[in-house]
């Protein structure tokens, strides 16, 4: 097993830290709270204050978990000149392709080695079955590190060009808060131009399983249904079973479910059931 550190310990990297510990890793969290990391480090994993991480870096490599890459380069910040060269970071922060190239040029002008990825999950399906990240990078350090990011979910790399990670997010972001809010957005519209909602959301419950079937068939139709390629495969399955709503209400009432996610999983129920007008207010 490896040593590990993961720099923030929030919703998502506190989850990581779960995982990583879960796999056999050895784990070291920086974070600026220690009340976060203390019922990992009941656990095992060690603790380093955030303007102390240069002491967290002899690791196999660093997992970068931080709300944006601001807070990531003011991170840096607190590692003294030459102690960057040679560390691994990956970088799950970063949501603008501008942030992932400066965050690139920043590590490896100092000597180091970067990698992005993205989570195309929600917090607590990391390390399940239902987890989903893909990396681009270096292919050399991605197969480096290959092995240890399975604690995550099966790895998926899309090649070397840095920015590949987030330009997939960037249509699993579309695909994901159009299913959610679109729906909720013509309920708006409905209220805002006089159109009863409930017969819009009755059309809408009768439209739903039509399209679901008919993607299906065209899936099937376009050969899809045997894709030798293994993540083309799990995205298909990903997206197919996403259309089943008995699927939906089955994983949402999972243990992985917390309760920063039980607002999506409303909005998913109150979708697809058709329930009514307490979106207008």
């Amino acid at each position: 097993m490896s040593r590990i550190t993961v720099v923030g310990c929030g919703m998502m990297g506190g989850n990581l830290v779960g995982s990583l510990m879960n796999a056999g890793h050895e784990v070291t969290i920086v974070d600026l709270d220690d009340s976060k990391a203390r019922p990992f480090m009941e656990k095992g994993a060690h603790y380093v204050p955030t303007p102390d991480i240069a002491r967290a870096l002899d690791t196999k490599f660093i997992v970068i978990s931080l709300p944006t890459d601001d807070i990531f380069r003011a991170v840096l910040k607190y590692i003294p000149e030459g102690g960057l060269k040679d560390k691994i970071f990956v970088n799950t922060s970063s949501e603008i392709l501008s942030d992932v190239i400066d965050c690139k040029n920043i590590i490896e002008n100092a000597g180091g080695h970067y990698i992005d990825s993205t989570i195309i999950t929600y917090q607590g399906e990391v390390g399940t079955p239902y987890a989903y990240l893909v990396y681009s990078g270096d292919k050399k350090i991605y197969d480096y590190i290959k092995d240890d990011l399975t604690a995550f979910s099966e790895p998926v790399y899309l090649g070397e060009n840095i920015v590949g990670a987030e330009i997939v997010d960037l249509v699993a972001i579309g695909v994901h808060f159009g299913m959610v809010f679109t729906p909720l957005e013509a309920v708006r519209c409905c209220r805002d131009y006089g159109v009863d909602v409930d017969h819009y959301l009755k059309e809408f419950q009768e439209l739903m399983p039509k399209l679901c079937a008919r993607t299906k068939k065209q899936a099937a139709e376009m050969g899809l249904e045997n894709l030798d390629n293994i993540d083309q495969r799990k995205a298909l399955d990903t997206i197919t079973k996403a259309m089943d709503d008995a699927d939906i209400n089955e994983r949402f009432s999972e243990d992985w479910l917390n309760n920063d996610n039980r607002s999506v999983a409303n909005h998913f129920r109150k979708m697809l059931g058709s329930y009514r007008s307490d979106y207008v207010d």
